[in-house]
């Protein structure tokens, strides 16, 4: 029989993460253990306390009564322990559960990446390895509960009265066939939760991230009624599972009255006929109780199995995503001679085709523009260029080496990516500088960010290079952001350089020292700058200028306006063109 993912999935995850913790699961199970005998003790004590009252006998009441308190203190401690124990268990699983999914995230292609909600692959990472692992620790130590309270309880049922026992026992079945019917409509309930959870969580994530953009399109109030529409609708979705589980525990409570009825009716006539005594009629109830909750157990984690089905589907989902592995026999980059070669690349979006065999060569130090209207490609070529696509067709070759042989890291290492989005991580400007080598000193960053004009705006803060910058950059403003990126390019040992419209946030004198950094960095790098600033493209040493989706034309500025129409109609607004 072929195996299902969700088998291999939970197989792994067992094998993974609950088995390496055995010596701990096996000190859980012996609290547990030990919890549950003298638990199972009271009932029958309690019993034998009733039946001295009854009879008047001090002295064998103050022996009971002695034997309780003490095995109620052990329960008492017993039961804390395992609780404590148990959570720490849990947690330390979940977090290598969660540390595993992680890592799986971080390497999931680009290109599959740029298709998920992002809120759906944080509760995958918060909320399903949570999930996954509390209802793994749950049926672990639930089951030497449920085993060894359905064997103590039974055994003392059938010993204080057979026939009540055999007419208490038949409540079982009909639970079992009320909880097999709610389990299948619950399941379905939980695969609907968790498809619109991931949408609720990802419009949410994206609304407190664009605040700014709603005020100033004035969507304040469309964003609050979509943000409401979801609130309905998740209400909906929860109510129905209220219903479902309502339902289902309705029915056993119904069922549980008519067996308790009739328990009561027959304990009486047998209490009548002096064939058991008020005593054991008491620990009898009690052991039934245990009896029934060892059943609702089995079944509550019958009904959970439900949802815990749906959670590692959506794990799986992560860990089975296509993954950027590194090739099997692969190279390094010499750093020699630098170079970037495209011998007819292409590619598209599904049907959108954004490049078509475009050849491009560059063999020596220089800024380098790519230059076209918005939607032809230039941001998707440097994207190809660091593999977070597979091209269609064509070869790459950085410094001579084919790129399908290089590793992710030796590729990254040697070419640095800043695109239009600034990058800026939650920590210090120190450690924002240092990001892709923690060895630079604090000499060197200094140095850096006095070429960009930054230093004395960063002396000026609360803790110099030491402040934190807070959640994406927020303590900077969008052109100290730019100076940021453009320090990181000083700092970078990376022989080539890609960057995404790095100007676009800078005035005029600003702009005008960054594309002077930047062509001397180009010196002794190649520099490849995507952009739309005219400045930038007079500054470069060549320019190619990209048109639906092939290389249009290629040379410097001045001879562009004579040969490219393309390239003059991109700059047509400014003097210095007319």
């Amino acid at each position: 029989m072929v195996e299902t993912n969700f088998l291999k999935i939970s197989r792994n995850i067992y094998k993974t993460f609950i088995t390496q913790e055995r010596l701990k699961m096996f000190i859980l199970i012996a609290i547990i253990f030990m919890g549950i005998l003298s638990n199972s003790i009271e009932p029958y004590i309690f019993g034998k306390i009733i039946d001295q009252i009854t009879v008047l006998n001090i002295y064998e009441l103050k022996k009971y009564i002695l034997s309780y308190f003490f095995i109620s203190l052990i329960s008492l401690v017993l039961s804390i322990l395992e609780t404590i124990y148990a959570q720490n268990l849990i947690i330390n699983i979940t977090n290598n559960l969660k540390s595993m999914v992680f890592k799986d995230v971080l390497k999931i292609r680009v290109k599959n990446l740029e298709k998920k909600e992002r809120g759906g692959l944080f509760e995958r990472l918060e909320g399903d390895t949570q999930k996954v692992i509390s209802f793994y620790i749950d049926v672990v130590s639930s089951s030497i509960v449920i085993i060894v309270n359905l064997a103590v309880a039974t055994y003392f049922m059938l010993k204080i009265s057979f026939k009540l026992a055999m007419f208490s026992m038949l409540f079982i079945p009909i639970s079992f066939l009320i909880n097999i019917y709610f389990k299948r409509k619950k399941t379905i309930i939980q695969m609907e939760l968790k498809k619109f959870y991931d949408k609720y969580i990802g419009f949410a994530m994206f609304s407190i991230y664009h605040i700014e953009d709603y005020k100033v399109y004035r969507l304040e109030q469309n964003s609050l009624n979509k943000f409401n529409e979801y609130l309905i609708k998740y209400k909906h979705i929860l109510m129905k599972d209220v219903k479902n589980h309502q339902l289902s525990e309705g029915l056993k409570d119904f069922f549980s009255i008519v067996f308790n009825i009739g328990n009561l009716y027959l304990a009486s006539k047998f209490i009548f006929k002096k064939n058991l005594t008020i005593g054991l009629y008491i620990a009898f109830n009690s052991y039934a109780v245990k009896l029934f909750s060892a059943i609702n157990n089995i079944m509550n984690l019958n009904m959970d199995a439900g949802g815990v089905i749906v959670s590692i589907e959506r794990l799986n989902n992560i860990i089975s995503e296509e993954k950027e592995e590194n090739p099997i026999n692969n190279v390094s980059i010499k750093t020699t001679d630098v170079s970037i070669l495209l011998e007819k690349l292409s590619f598209g979006y599904e049907k959108n085709k954004v490049l078509r065999e475009v050849n491009l060569k560059i063999y020596r130090h220089g800024l380098y523009s790519i230059v076209g209207e918005n939607g032809c490609g230039k941001s998707t070529l440097l994207k190809l260029l660091v593999k977070f696509y597979d091209r269609d067709s064509g070869k790459i070759f950085i410094n001579n080496q084919d790129i399908d042989y290089l590793k992710y890291e030796e590729i990254r290492k040697n070419i640095l990516y800043i695109p239009k989005e600034n990058f800026i991580l939650n920590e210090s400007i120190y450690d924002n500088l240092t990001i892709a080598d923690d060895k630079i000193s604090i000499k060197e960053v200094e140095k850096a960010c006095r070429k960009v004009d930054l230093h004395d705006t960063i002396i000026k803060t609360y803790n110099g290079y030491n402040s934190i910058l807070g959640t994406n950059g927020i303590n900077f403003s969008s052109g100290q952001e730019q100076k940021l990126m453009l320090a990181r390019i000083l700092l970078s040992k990376a022989p080539i350089i890609i960057i995404d419209e790095i100007t676009a946030n800078l005035d005029g004198y600003a702009e005008k020292e960054a594309i002077t950094i930047i062509h001397e960095i180009s010196k002794t790098k190649i520099v490849i700058a995507v952009t739309h600033s005219l400045n930038v493209a007079k500054a470069s040493d060549g320019v190619f200028v990209l048109d639906n989706g092939y290389i249009d034309n290629y040379g410097d500025h001045l001879s562009l306006i004579q040969s490219s129409e393309m390239y003059k109609k991109l700059f047509e607004n400014y003097n210095s063109i007319k």
